[in-house]
């Protein structure tokens, strides 16, 4: 066990790059400026500076929306817990978008969805014109679905950064640099406060998506806004707006549990590396299973 955490474990004090790459991510991002005026996208036209994100398909109604500067800008994860296993290194960054950003009801029909949406391409869009590190080929800059959730995306970053070579040349120069991908990933995840929207709103057993809407989405116009009665129950939907809501409560909470067991932290390794074992056993049980190996 403790070899294999000598050979899973990563040594933060080593990473000089990571830090510095992550400082100027935070400060382009809080230096982004305020939108003076709001302004309506629709699922077709969504597109801020070159970069384009698909909002969901919600009711034919325009999403009114104008940039504010974010709350905070912080690590969360395991990179900030100490848990990460190599070889990838993740770091996670939450971006908390202000309160004010949202009405009382945008939690509804994929209001906050299209605005969260908005809110990371402006991100994005500013982080592209600002970063040289990641202008070289699109993925080095791409929306994944978080959670495997198409609707709630999170932008990842594949910096590469120039490398000078000690060595000189026959006239006594130094070569020139070589640009080399790093040995890391970068994910900026919208976040927001935990008093954004009423948690009660949000539990399992209600409903956030109208049948009105879903209707509209898909070119209906006859059915009824009930307010809610009889209505199905969302829980998914529902549980993807409130995992936003409480990034920085599930972080405070493990690292209390952290410093209060620090065996902790080597179980996380260890399960995390064992997980990883199990997918690999299986994947390529299945390619036995069709022959392929």
């Amino acid at each position: 066990t403790e070899e294999m955490l000598k050979e899973v474990k990563v040594n933060y004090e080593a990473q000089p790059q990571a830090e510095a790459f992550l400082h100027k991510v935070r400060k382009i991002i809080i230096e982004i400026p305020v939108s003076k005026k709001s302004r309506e996208y629709t699922h077709d036209q969504c597109a801020i500076g070159d970069v384009k994100t698909p909002l969901p398909r919600l009711a034919k109604t325009p999403v009114s929306f104008s940039f504010q500067t974010p709350t905070s800008v912080n690590l969360v994860g395991s990179y900030l817990l100490r848990t990460q296993a190599k070889p990838v290194l993740s770091i996670d960054v939450a971006v908390e978008m202000p309160i004010a950003l949202f009405q009382e009801k945008d939690f509804m029909n994929y209001r906050y969805h299209a605005k969260r949406s908005l809110y990371l391409a402006t991100v994005a869009s500013a982080l592209k014109k600002a970063l040289p590190e990641l202008n070289d080929h699109a993925d080095h800059m791409r929306f994944i679905d978080w959670q495997c959730d198409a609707n709630t995306p999170v932008l990842e970053l594949h910096p590469v950064l120039q490398s000078e070579d000690a060595s000189k040349n026959k006239t006594g120069k130094k070569k020139s640099r070589a640009k080399k991908p790093c040995k890391f990933v970068v994910r900026i995840i919208p976040s927001l406060a935990t008093d954004a929207f009423s948690a009660s709103r949000l539990g399992p057993n209600r409903n956030a998506v109208r049948r009105r809407a879903v209707a509209s989405a898909l070119g209906g116009e006859n059915v009824q806004d009930d307010d809610g009665a009889d209505e199905v129950s969302t829980p998914h939907y529902n549980a993807a707006v409130l995992r936003d809501m409480y990034y920085n409560t599930h972080m405070t909470e493990l690292h209390h549990a952290i410093e209060k067991t620090p065996g902790m932290t080597d179980a996380i390794i260890m399960l995390k590396v064992s997980g990883l074992l199990v997918r690999v056993v299986y994947i390529v049980w299945v390619l036995r299973s069709v022959g392929c190996l």
